[in-house]
């Protein structure tokens, strides 16, 4: 009962300030992103002046967001930091009362067994 509320205050700030333990990622280990295949996929040579490099890059995202496994996994630091994309960059957002409050949880488990009375 001693850092209970702490508990739950660090779960309330995490489900509603949107900080979520589960997420996706993509393993794109066995996808074949090279350029020869770039090549055959598009029929544009690395070496023609009408090259892109911004058009590699998008079909190579591509690529692996359609052939790649997607996997869920559980991160707990994901209940204290949240990534954002926004305007093509990745915004981080930090919860701060989780880690106050996860940090009381452990204050309060010291001073209990530091100073309780002993019968």
């Amino acid at each position: 009962m001693v850092s209970v509320g702490s508990m739950i205050i660090l779960l309330i700030s995490a489900t509603s300030l949107g900080f979520n333990p589960f997420g996706t990622l993509i393993d794109s280990t066995n996808v074949d992103i090279s350029t020869e295949k770039y090549q055959e996929d598009t029929g544009v040579k690395v070496t023609d002046r009408n090259f892109n490099i911004n058009d590699y890059k998008g079909w190579v995202d591509r690529q692996k967001r359609k052939n790649g496994t997607y996997k869920r996994n559980i991160d707990l630091a994901r209940i204290f930091r949240n990534y954002e994309a926004s305007n093509n960059k990745l915004e981080t957002n930090i919860n701060y009362l989780g880690i106050i409050a996860f940090s009381n949880i452990f204050v309060c488990l010291t001073g209990y067994l530091l100073f309780k009375s002993k019968k």
